[in-house]
């Protein structure tokens, strides 16, 4: 038994002390960016509604996948945008975590070609535990059980954009470190205190003109707690006369992706394949996320492609 509960709290530390994900992984951020940064909410050239999902891990048992649907508007005359999102994210096991995002930003046009974006997010999730979900348990009426915690939080963002190709971006997220009391009565073993962690994420992409029909777009990404080592993340991808595009990149020490996308008339569909490179490799063929999303053009005569 003792053997158990040491496999449960290792789990529940690594989801809750940072020594695994607390935030949903996005493999296609530059389509919800937003997410991660509430300063992108309405820079795009369109308003932008979406659904997605991710299946991580998959073959590995209680791996976590995350349902989102969400978007924001392009207010343009009046420099703002606003958004939100809705989503569902099985953790792993016996955890999950339901919320809901409301953003709002403000563009700051500093000349014709130069913008500063500032973002506010408010946030309220509900983190849940199922002891129904761990196995092996039955003489621990404890772990048995299950509970749940509403926990508002903020996020806040800051993104500078140039020319509509150039975008570096800087954000906190998880502002108010919450701390789930409720889970704390599962930790027979005084592993730890179940608080969220603030993250925060650099983001840097450049949209380059190969000829009048092809761009390349080279990312970066890095996220870190200033707890555990960062994580970084790199890439490109190719955007064919914006209806079609394809790339490339590496999560450091966790996967390589492989995406594809095709953009109809103001439709859009994009698949990532994450081949993951960790020890759980072992375990698992890879992750899959999906996106399809709809564009609400402001001029109907420009075509709107890949952001």
């Amino acid at each position: 038994m003792k053997k158990n509960l040491v496999t449960i709290f290792a789990v529940l530390t690594c989801v809750l002390t940072l020594k695994a994900q607390q935030l949903p992984i996005y493999s296609q951020f530059f389509f919800n960016d937003y997410v991660i940064n509430p300063a992108a909410t309405g820079l795009g050239d369109a308003s932008v509604v979406q659904l997605g999902f991710r299946n991580q891990w998959t073959g590995f048992a209680g791996a976590p996948k995350t349902l989102s649907v969400g978007g924001y508007a392009r207010l343009a005359k009046q420099g703002m945008g606003i958004g939100g999102m809705l989503f569902r994210d099985d953790t792993g096991g016996a955890l999950s975590q339901t919320g809901v995002l409301i953003n709002y930003s403000y563009h700051l046009k500093i000349d014709q070609d130069n913008i500063l974006a500032m973002g506010l997010s408010g946030a309220i999730n509900q983190y849940a535990y199922d002891g129904s979900q761990i196995s092996n348990v039955q003489n621990d009426a404890a772990l048995q059980s299950s509970a749940k915690q509403i926990t508002p939080d903020l996020n806040f963002g800051l993104i500078y954009q140039w020319d509509n190709k150039l975008r570096v971006g800087i954000a906190a997220n998880q502002l108010l470190e919450a701390r789930l009391s409720t889970l704390d009565t599962y930790d027979q073993l005084n592993v730890g205190v179940n608080r969220l962690a603030r993250h925060y994420h650099a983001t840097m992409s450049y949209k380059a003109d190969i000829n009048r029909n092809l761009q390349i777009e080279p990312y970066a990404l890095v996220r870190s707690t200033f707890i555990n080592p960062s994580q970084f993340e790199a890439g490109a991808r190719i955007i064919n006369n914006k209806s079609f595009m394809a790339g490339l990149g590496y999560r450091h020490k966790d996967a390589a992706m492989l995406m594809i996308g095709a953009y109809m008339k103001d439709f859009y569909f994009s698949y990532n394949y994450d081949l993951t490179l960790s020890e759980i490799m072992r375990y698992s063929s890879g992750s899959h996320e999906i996106m399809l999303g709809y564009r609400f053009r402001s001029n109907k005569r420009r075509p709107v492609g890949f952001r």
